[in-house]
């Protein structure tokens, strides 16, 4: 499985009107921190692929771990998080499977969630 990352993202308020038809005072923006690329034109230009599935990690004790899927970007927005891309072309992943999945970025391996404290291993509720 091959994974791509997005990079990191984080909230900010442009410093001009990018949607001028848009009544903007409830439009809430992202944007990449390497290159400060905008989330609502990165997902219209870069993200189109149907075929791959799009997900947010975040950090939890040390380990990038899954928490929103989509194969459709408009369902996310990552500000505060990583973006990855799934390349899924055969379609053989169902996308929610992925949720807690902990995420090696170096070596592309997926593994299961840790338990919630409490939690018995194969127990969904603990």
């Amino acid at each position: 499985m091959r994974i791509k990352d997005h990079g990191d993202w984080v909230s900010y308020e442009p410093s001009e009107k990018l949607f001028p038809n848009i009544t903007t005072h409830n439009i809430l923006y992202c944007q990449r921190v390497s290159d400060k690329r905008d989330w609502y034109d990165f997902q219209r230009n870069e993200l189109r692929d149907i075929g791959t599935i799009k997900a947010t990690l975040m950090q939890i004790d040390g380990e990038w771990t899954v928490q929103t899927t989509a194969r459709d970007p408009s369902f996310l927005f990552p500000a505060g998080l990583k973006l990855i891309e799934i390349d899924d072309t055969d379609g053989a992943v169902e996308h929610e499977s992925l949720r807690r999945m902990r995420v090696n970025l170096k070596t592309h391996a997926l593994a299961p969630a840790l338990p919630w404290p409490g939690q018995t291993v194969g127990s969904e509720h603990g």
